[in-house]
């Protein structure tokens, strides 16, 4: 995840397609989650433009990137007791809780929807309209 900071305002964008994320809520909400051993939850992804946000149980994007890509996108403000010297670890340290399991589902998220989509596909060359 890239992540730039402007003044107080900080913009963190993943690899993963905002319409990736949405499809997947939709269809197979499960490739959205890490799961342990005994299928606790550990962590989700999940878009949503009104309740943005970080926890060590998951990341919840509220924008997309203006590339071609249509990156989520996650924004952020720091907060005025944080000196602008000191933004860089402020931003780091709220991202920091989400690396290993986001890093997982930042590699397996785009090829479930990518399936998902190929599934829907062959699906519709078999359909004929009479």
């Amino acid at each position: 995840m890239k992540t730039k900071i402007l003044g107080k305002t900080f913009v963190a964008t993943s690899s993963i397609p905002a319409d990736d994320i949405k499809l997947l809520a939709e269809k197979a909400p499960e490739k959205l989650t890490v799961q342990d051993d005994k299928g606790n939850h550990l962590f989700a992804v999940s878009f949503n433009e009104k309740h943005k946000g970080i926890t060590p149980q998951g990341i919840a994007f509220d924008g997309i990137s203006d590339c071609d890509q249509k990156f989520a996108t996650l924004s952020g403000t720091i907060p005025d007791t944080v000196d602008t010297k000191d933004a860089i670890g402020h931003v780091a340290d709220y991202l920091s809780g989400i690396s290993s399991h986001f890093g997982k589902l930042e590699k397996t998220i785009p090829a479930a929807a990518s399936g998902l989509r190929e599934k829907r596909k062959k699906i519709l060359e078999n359909i004929e309209k009479v």
